[in-house]
């Protein structure tokens, strides 16, 4: 941060004002400044002084960077401007107040796979926008993609960052900002991309020194969503020519050889992404895109379709009397709910007679009223059911060649032979009784009252 201490404070082309260090790059400085004319927080990339020696190197860098500002996409970070003031030569672009991919993995460990292919389906359509012009990234790694949640929509809004020193596919027209002719890339800035790249998410053809289409960018967009998935990079060594050689030669393990528990058509997707031969990938931005918008389509297909696997418990009630459904799969489609419904057996409870006849029923039985005999147990074979007990209040059961009446029913049962209790014997004093009970109260008063009168002269 040396180099960059003497920017804080300046004010580039009359208008960009350095407010703060953000960090460095093997290309260049990241400042935090302020864009005086709008009064709106800005980016500003300043390119290392001994890179910016080489007048080949600078003319490249501003012809590439010149076409990624042509990019006008939502996912793609927009270049406001770009300018050299006395040896500095900078690009202004949006400030992005959210955290990259890097240290979004360093906090979550790993992704759940929906948010992992909706992060990298956003970065494809940053792509696509690119590739239309004929700019392809060469350095997508998960440091070049911003995370930013955005509350209104509960969803992450991706940037994808330096397209500023993206290359521009010789096929297509060349954006010119002076008179300069065009030529190849020189030494110093082919061993640039080699060395300084970053071989852990380098094409097999970026590796081997090939020529690089848009294929080249999918195929990292694939070890971008290995890696966000599982936590790891396909290919890691301590050393970076190491790392490139298994990228250029060596298949990838499979995603669920570190994570068993993968969605195995994302796996394949992933893997058919890495494939070493460009033309076994998919061959547009786009259409990788709609593969990742496809199978998040037919997840969400799977979580509605999942609470069609419940039973009448998961209902929260029984079945209402009056439901006119022929079986439990009728009774679940009228509500709305699909799927196979497997019963569980229920265990067999045998039952318990009723008591009582069946103008009997639903009245209330007296507490001292007798209670009927216990139920037989069932038997293995088919018996003759037990004549009824006399006095116990059981029906008699209908003969087995009870014939029906001519309107199909049958006669109602004979009533039950009730033997009524006996009444209570009661006990008291009777008349004679009564009688001698008043005798003896008028004896004892008259005994009392000649007492009381005579005692006073018999005392001394």
């Amino acid at each position: 941060m040396t180099a960059s201490q003497p920017l804080l404070g300046r004010t580039l082309g009359g208008r960009f004002k350095i407010t703060s260090h953000l960090g460095e790059g093997a290309m260049a400085s990241v400042f935090r400044g302020v864009d005086l004319s709008r009064q709106t927080d800005i980016a500003i990339k300043v390119m290392h002084p001994h890179l910016a020696q080489d007048r080949t190197f600078t003319g490249r860098f501003k012809r590439e960077a010149q076409a990624a500002s042509m990019i006008k996409h939502a996912n793609s970070v927009a270049i406001f401007d770009i300018g050299e003031e006395q040896g500095v030569h900078f690009i202004v672009m949006e400030l992005c107040p959210g955290r990259d991919l890097r240290e979004t993995l360093r906090i979550d460990k790993r992704l759940s796979e929906p948010r992992a292919v909706r992060i990298v389906a956003s970065v494809c359509e940053a792509l696509h926008a690119a590739h239309q012009l004929g700019v392809v990234h060469r350095d997508l790694k998960p440091e070049n993609v911003m995370v930013l949640y955005d509350p209104s929509s509960q969803r992450d809004a991706v940037k994808v960052l330096d397209f500023g020193i993206a290359k521009l596919v010789d096929s297509q027209p060349k954006v010119r900002v002076s008179g300069e002719t065009d030529s190849d890339p020189p030494p110093a800035l082919t061993q640039f991309g080699v060395v300084v790249g970053t071989p852990a998410y380098m094409s097999p053809e970026q590796c081997r020194g090939q020529s690089l289409d848009g294929r080249s960018d999918l195929y990292t967009c694939g070890i971008l969503l290995y890696q966000l998935v599982t936590g790891q990079v396909p290919f890691d060594s301590p050393s970076p020519l190491e790392t490139a050689g298994k990228q250029a030669f060596e298949p990838p393990p499979p995603p669920s050889s570190i994570l068993p528990t993968i969605n195995r058509d994302l796996e394949a997707i992933i893997l058919k992404t890495l494939s070493k031969s460009p033309a076994e990938r998919p061959q547009t931005a786009m259409e990788l895109r709609e593969t990742l918008v496809g199978w998040l389509d037919a997840q969400g297909e799977i979580e509605r379709a999942a609470p069609a696997n419940v039973d009448l418990r998961a209902l929260g009630k029984t079945m209402p009397m009056k439901a006119m459904a022929a079986s439990v799969e009728d009774f679940l489609k009228q509500r709305g709910i699909q799927g196979p419904f497997q019963p569980q057996a229920a265990a067999e409870v045998p039952l318990a007679p009723i008591a009582g006849s069946r103008g009997q029923l639903g009245t209330t039985i007296p507490n001292d009223a007798p209670q009927p005999a216990a139920p037989a147990p069932p038997m293995p074979v088919p018996a003759a059911p037990p004549p009824p007990v006399v006095g116990q209040g059981l029906p008699q059961p209908l003969p087995p060649d009870a014939a029906a009446a001519p309107d199909g029913r049958y006669p109602p049962p004979p009533a039950p032979l009730v033997t009524p209790p006996p009444e209570p014997e009661k006990k008291g004093l009777g008349l004679s009784g009564c009688l001698f009970l008043v005798l003896a109260v008028v004896a004892g008063v008259a005994v009392g009252v000649t007492a009381f009168r005579f005692l006073p002269a018999t005392l001394p």
